[in-house]
C-alpha cells in the first residue's frame, strides 16, 4: 500500500508546482523579464502622452510678421485694408457693426440712398406708410423696421433687394444688420459710396424682375404675389 501511494503523492505534488509556476509566469510584469527574453524582445515599450500634443494638431495657422500685421488690419475698423467680410463665421454682423467707427463719406450717401428706397418698396408690399432707421457705420448697416409689420417679410424684402455679404436678424429689437462688403460686392470698392449704391440700383432691377416671375431668393418673400413685384418694378 505504501508503495503504490508514494508515486501517487509525488505526481500530484508535480502538478501542483506545474500549475503555480504558470500563475507566477502570468502576474510576471514588463519590470519583471528576464535578461533572456530581454536579449530577444528588447526592453518594454512605455507609451507616453505630451500634454498638447493632440490639440496642437488642429490649431489654426499663426500669422507671423507682416502676415499677422496684413490679417490684423484687413480686420480692423478704421484701416486702409480693412475688410468685414474676413471677420464671416468670426463675429456676427450685430458684433462688427457695433465696432465700426462711422465713415463720414461712406454712411450717409448708404443711408440717403436704402431709407427712401427700402420704405417705397415696403409700402407697396404692405399697403400701407411704412417707417425705417438705417443706421450705417464704415461697412455694414442696421435696419430698424417696423415694428407694425412682419419682420421676417420686411427682412426677406431687404435681403432679396438690396443684399450684402452677409447679414443677421436681431428679433428681439426688430434690426437686421447687412454688411456690404466682400462677397458678391468683392469687386465693388469699399471706399466709393456711389459705386456700391450703383451696384445696388443694379442688382434691386435683377431681383424685382425674377420675383416677377415667381423665382423667389427667399422663402420669407415667397408669400408676396407676383403682381406687388411687377408693381415694384415700375417706380
Amino acid at each position: 500500500m505504501r508503495r503504490r501511494t508514494v508515486p501517487l503523492i509525488v505526481f500530484f505534488v508535480a502538478i501542483l508546482v506545474g500549475a503555480g509556476i504558470g500563475v507566477l509566469s502570468r502576474r510576471v510584469g514588463p519590470g519583471s523579464l528576464s535578461s533572456d527574453a530581454l536579449a530577444v524582445n528588447g526592453p518594454p515599450r512605455v507609451h507616453t502622452t505630451v500634454r498638447g500634443t493632440h490639440a496642437s494638431q488642429h490649431r489654426p495657422p499663426r500669422f507671423v510678421g507682416s502676415e499677422a500685421a496684413s490679417e490684423a488690419a484687413e480686420r480692423t475698423p478704421g484701416s486702409p485694408s480693412y475688410d468685414p467680410f474676413k471677420l464671416r463665421g468670426i463675429l456676427p454682423a450685430r458684433a462688427i457693426f457695433r465696432q465700426e467707427p462711422r465713415d463720414e463719406n461712406w454712411a450717409p450717401s448708404l443711408e440717403k440712398f436704402l431709407k427712401p428706397e427700402l420704405e417705397r418698396d415696403l409700402q407697396r408690399v404692405f399697403g400701407g406708410v411704412v417707417s425705417t432707421i438705417v443706421e450705417c457705420r464704415t461697412a455694414v448697416c442696421k435696419f430698424h423696421l417696423d415694428s407694425r409689420y412682419d419682420f421676417k417679410i420686411q427682412s426677406g424684402v431687404v435681403r432679396a433687394l438690396y443684399p450684402g455679404s452677409f447679414y443677421e436678424n436681431d428679433w428681439r429689437h426688430g434690426d437686421l444688420y447687412t454688411v456690404y462688403s466682400g462677397g458678391l460686392l468683392a469687386d465693388v470698392a469699399s471706399d466709393d459710396p456711389a459705386a456700391l449704391t450703383a451696384e445696388l440700383q443694379r442688382n434691386r432691377a435683377l431681383q424685382v424682375a425674377a420675383l416677377t416671375q415667381g423665382r423667389f431668393v427667399s422663402s420669407d418673400v415667397s408669400a408676396i404675389p407676383a403682381e406687388t413685384w411687377r408693381n415694384l418694378g415700375l417706380q
